[in-house]
Parts: structure tokens; C-alpha cells; sequence
């Protein structure tokens, strides 16, 4: 029994370590990609007063350009996604939906073969503005960064990744309010599907 069982479980082993080989190779390689996935935001109010923020939901989509270079990764990305947050006050609860345009120069560092930890600067434009429906922000400009980490499948799905990341803003986005600053924040998880050449 055990004779016919090593044989069995050799040929297994050896198909899964080239498996896992051949997806460390296109991972190696420069490549493109698309991701999409839910967004969170989150209006940051300085300072707080009597308002609470919370979180306001919605959906981005975008595309990247990835680099890697031995442990180190290179990621311009450009994402159209959604930011805001709601505000309550007195009762009356103001949700923002704001729409940004995003262009971020990501680097990573791999951590272990599948898993990469990023981080880079994110420039964010809002294509609605105040006078929009729904409204935008007063300042349609905002600088930032971006912070997360990617799970990169390495078995038959190792075109498929999962990325979790943190963004925040630097700039006050509603200058309606004199003494009173608003920053953007967001958590953002996405799917993200890699065009490896073969």
C-alpha cells in the first residue's frame, strides 16, 4: 500500500512546487493590472465639535503599471473612486459623496513570496465640485498618501491579488467653515486581476 502511495504523493509535490514556480516567475515580471473593490470614507473634522463623522461607502476602479525589482516594487496607479463621509449634526446627518480622480506612485517591499507591504504619495482630484450633484468638495485638489498591503495568490489563481489599503489626505477639502479644517481619509480593499505575460 505504502508503495503505490509515495509514488502518488511524490508526482503531487512535484506538480505544486512547479506550480509554485512558474508563479513566482510571472510574478517577478513587469506586468499590468486592473483592480476594483469598496471604498470607505471618512471625513476627518478639526476641530471635532458637536459633529460626529462617519463612514460613507461606495466603489472604485482603476489600473496599475507594477515593476519589481528583486524584494522591491515600483506601482504608479490611476483610480477613480469614491471619498467622503457623512457628518451629523443636531440630528441631521450630511452625506458627502465625493468622486476623485487618483494617481498614486506606490512602492513596495516583499515581505515573503505572496505578500507585499506599499506605501507611496496620492494626489486626488475631485471631478465633482461644489456646484455639482451630488456636491464636491470646495478644494478639488488634495495631496496625500497611501498605505496597505497585497496578497498575492501563488497557486492556480495567481492572477488574482487582494489589497487592503489606508488612505489620507493632507489638504481641507471644505473651506466653507472659517477655523475649521476637513481632511479625507479612506480604507479601501480591492480585487485585483494581473496581466502576467506568460
Amino acid at each position: 500500500m505504502l508503495r503505490r502511495i509515495l509514488p502518488l504523493l511524490s508526482l503531487i509535490f512535484i506538480t505544486l512546487l512547479g506550480t509554485e514556480a512558474s508563479a513566482q516567475v510571472l510574478h517577478l515580471k513587469p506586468h499590468y493590472g486592473l483592480k476594483a473593490g469598496l471604498t470607505s470614507g471618512y471625513t476627518i473634522r478639526s476641530p471635532k465639535g458637536d459633529v460626529v463623522s462617519r463612514f460613507n461607502s461606495g466603489l472604485h476602479f482603476g489600473g496599475f503599471y507594477r515593476q519589481r525589482f528583486n524584494k522591491f516594487v515600483i506601482q504608479p496607479e490611476v483610480v477613480l473612486t469614491q471619498r467622503g463621509g457623512a457628518l451629523k449634526a443636531n440630528n441631521v446627518v450630511t452625506r458627502n459623496s465625493f468622486y476623485y480622480a487618483t494617481g498614486a506612485a506606490v512602492f513596495g517591499y516583499v515581505v515573503t513570496e505572496g505578500l507585499t507591504l506599499e506605501a507611496g504619495p496620492e494626489y486626488a482630484y475631485a471631478l465633482n465640485g461644489p456646484e455639482s450633484t451630488p456636491r464636491g468638495p470646495n478644494n478639488r485638489s488634495d495631496y496625500g498618501f497611501t498605505a496597505g498591503l497585497r496578497y498575492d495568490f501563488m497557486d492556480a489563481a495567481d492572477k488574482i491579488s487582494l489589497n487592503l489599503r489606508y488612505s489620507r489626505g493632507f489638504n481641507n477639502v471644505i473651506t466653507t467653515e472659517p477655523g475649521v479644517n476637513f481632511y479625507n481619509q479612506a480604507v479601501q480593499i480591492s480585487l485585483i486581476y494581473n496581466f502576467y505575460k506568460e
